[in-house]
């Protein structure tokens, strides 16, 4: 298997991996409260797109460092949820990032603190999520 065919079978698992972590995540704010989950969609929103390098980088590392060349299915399910896990981290990193610099945009669509608004209180739930993210 080629580099392109290990990236396009696993982008695949990990984004499917991510979407299922996010809303469980997003049911479980609604239990808490309905009025979070503007805030929560627009984060959400921002874990979405990206080439997804970091989380790869988890799996590729497995690759490498794995003693036997048969991965059981809980093994693989354990490295995909890994590596979603890490690309919603490095999101909460991304949303941080770009209040410190003041960037209007990431991923082709307003940064989470402008989709918030560039104001104080804008800033503080951006990085509140970035916190809980």
């Amino acid at each position: 298997m080629d580099f392109e065919e290990f990236y396009q079978k696993n982008i695949t698992k990990i984004n499917e991996e991510l979407n299922k972590i996010l809303a469980v995540w997003r049911t479980e704010i609604s239990v808490i409260s309905n009025g979070l989950l503007p805030l929560v969609d627009k984060f959400i929103d921002s874990c979405r797109g990206g080439k997804r390098i970091r989380g790869m980088l988890v799996v590729l590392g497995y690759e490498i460092g794995k003693e036997s060349s048969v991965i059981s299915p809980q093994i693989e399910s354990s490295i995909i949820k890994i590596a979603a896990a890490y690309e919603i981290f490095h999101s909460a990193f991304l949303a941080h990032d770009d209040v410190i610099d003041q960037s209007e945009v990431r991923r082709g669509k307003p940064s989470l603190y402008k989709a918030l608004g560039a104001d104080h209180k804008g800033i503080s739930r951006t990085i509140c999520l970035g916190d809980g993210g």
